[in-house]
C-alpha cells in the first residue's frame, strides 16, 4: 500500500513541476512522501526534443511547440486559445491543446512524457 501511494505521490508531484507550481517543502508531514516528491521534481525543463523521463513531463510551452509543429503553423497564426490542460488520461499525463487559427479548430492530446501526439483533430468552423 505505501508503494502505490508513493508512486501517486510522484506521479502528482511531476505533475505539479511540470505546470510550474512549487510545491514547499513541508507539503506533507509523511517523510516518504516528501522523499517522492523530491526525486520526482525534474531538476531541468526538457525542452531539447528528447523523450522525458519517467519522473519527467514536458513543459506546456513545449507541448505547444509540438502542436505547432504538428499542425505545419506558427504561434502567430494562432488567433484564440480554446483550453490549454494538463490532463490523466487512458493512464498517461496528456497534454489536452484546442486553438484556432482562423476559422480552423486545431485539437491535439499529447503524451506529457514523451512528447507523442496521440491524437490529432481539425475541424473548419462553418
Amino acid at each position: 500500500m505505501k508503494a502505490a501511494i508513493a508512486a501517486v505521490a510522484g506521479t502528482i508531484a511531476a505533475v505539479i513541476a511540470a505546470v510550474g507550481i512549487s510545491t514547499p517543502a513541508t507539503a506533507s508531514s509523511n517523510s516518504a512522501v516528501q522523499q517522492v516528491v523530491k526525486q520526482a521534481t525534474p531538476k531541468a525543463n526538457n525542452t531539447a526534443g528528447k523523450s522525458a523521463s519517467k519522473s519527467q513531463l514536458i513543459s506546456r510551452q513545449h507541448a505547444l511547440d509540438i502542436s505547432y509543429k504538428h499542425a505545419g503553423i506558427t504561434a502567430s497564426q494562432v488567433t484564440e486559445y480554446d483550453d490549454i490542460e494538463l490532463d490523466w488520461d487512458d493512464g498517461r499525463p496528456t497534454w489536452e491543446i484546442e486553438y484556432n487559427t482562423g476559422w480552423v479548430e486545431h485539437e491535439f492530446d499529447i503524451d506529457a512524457r514523451t512528447g507523442k501526439v496521440l491524437d490529432y483533430e481539425r475541424d473548419t468552423d462553418d
